[in-house]
């Protein structure tokens, strides 16, 4: 998007062929107001996942343990990830597996960085319980349905979720 907003700003239209008739035209202002969307939705995007950008070098340290620089990351990461990126059987792991599968084969000697992995891991898995709630939901409140009241619904809800979770 930056680069969108970029080519806008300098009445360039490489990515957008239809723009390229208007900018023909010269109806600057129907490229600024294109540029100013750009703009707002970076913006936007910037602001919603800042986040990320705070967490960066907690991803870097799950996604690839072996190659992170202990002098970047704070004094309490240092020594653990020393040891763990001397650790030749544990390489050898996270060459193999998948992510999940490598941080299974940690140890108690790893504390800090198994509790960093299960951060990251379970970070981006908790919108299929919602969603699987909300779908079962909608289908038990239906027009067919139209005597179902909220109490039980919330029993129903309540079975799926004790279903859910023993699963899990």
């Amino acid at each position: 998007m930056s680069l969108w907003e970029t080519q806008l700003s300098g009445d360039g239209t490489a990515h957008f062929l239809c723009l390229k008739s208007v900018r023909a035209t010269g109806l600057n202002s129907v490229l600024n107001q294109y540029k100013d969307k750009i703009t707002k939705l970076l913006r936007e995007f910037k602001q919603r996942f800042q986040i990320f950008g705070k967490r960066l070098t907690d991803f870097q340290v799950f996604c690839s343990p072996f190659i992170v620089n202990p002098s970047d990351l704070s004094v309490d990461f240092q020594l653990e990830i020393i040891d763990l990126q001397s650790d030749s059987d544990l390489k050898t792991k996270f060459a193999l597996a998948t992510l999940d599968t490598f941080y299974r084969y940690f140890f108690s000697g790893y504390s800090k960085v198994t509790s960093l992995a299960t951060k990251a891991l379970c970070m981006f898995g908790t919108t299929y319980l919602c969603e699987q709630v909300f779908f079962v939901m909608n289908i038990k409140q239906t027009k067919l349905r139209s005597r179902l009241t909220h109490s039980h619904l919330n029993d129903i809800l309540k079975v799926l979720l004790h279903k859910i979770l023993h699963l899990i």
